[in-house]
């Protein structure tokens, strides 16, 4: 029995085991520090992998069993566990939420390294009606620049600021370690500069 009967699981449960196992997953597929050069992915390879999630079922609680599903995909001793703590869910109609979303799109973007299917994730989620903030955009950000297009990843920040988002150094952050991954100091530097004329304190 995984929990006393008195005790039901709940969305953060999931996201706890979800975050855990995407954590390692991005710790093995993406090695940190400056002196790492991000590798571009066959992003039609890569895309294969397991289906946009603009190919489910528009219900929520079958969203959320393939949400797990992708992320347990390189992970099948978790599969038994995740599985019964999702029937629960979907017993009592309990539907994924906005940080469910957003594990979904780290795994697409650091994971999959796949970030077109990053970007399907994201506009299926507005589709639902769920509002992206900060962390979502800094999904895309960090899986732009870790598929090798950096400069791209730098429009998606921009567009973000130009929606309200990227009030603090969330987003400026991510693109400082894109462009010192790729072993362009000033241009981590120039963003930076930006952040701080921004009004933004690092």
């Amino acid at each position: 029995r995984l929990l006393p009967d008195h005790i039901k699981p709940t969305l953060r449960h999931i996201h706890i085991l979800l975050r855990a196992i995407v954590g390692q997953q991005i710790a093995v597929t993406n090695p940190r520090g400056w002196g790492v050069t991000a590798d571009a992915v066959d992003e039609e390879t890569a895309s294969r992998s397991s289906p946009p999630l603009s190919t489910f079922p528009s219900e929520s609680n079958s969203v959320l069993d393939e949400i797990a599903k992708l992320i347990l995909r390189r992970r099948p001793s978790y599969r038994s566990v995740v599985r019964r703590l999702v029937q629960s869910l979907t017993m009592r109609r309990i539907s994924p939420d906005r940080a469910t979303m957003h594990l979904a799109i780290r795994h697409d973007a650091l994971v999959d390294r796949n970030i077109k299917k990053a970007e399907r994730t994201l506009r299926f989620m507005l589709e639902q009606g769920m509002h992206p903030n900060e962390y979502h955009y800094a999904a895309i950000i960090e899986g732009y620049a870790l598929s090798g297009h950096v400069y791209t990843a730098e429009k998606v920040l921009w567009r973000a600021r130009e929606a309200g988002f990227g009030r603090d150094p969330v987003l400026f952050t991510v693109l400082i370690h894109a462009y010192g991954r790729r072993r362009k100091p000033r241009e981590a530097a120039r963003i930076f500069q930006a952040m701080v004329k921004e009004g933004i304190k690092p």
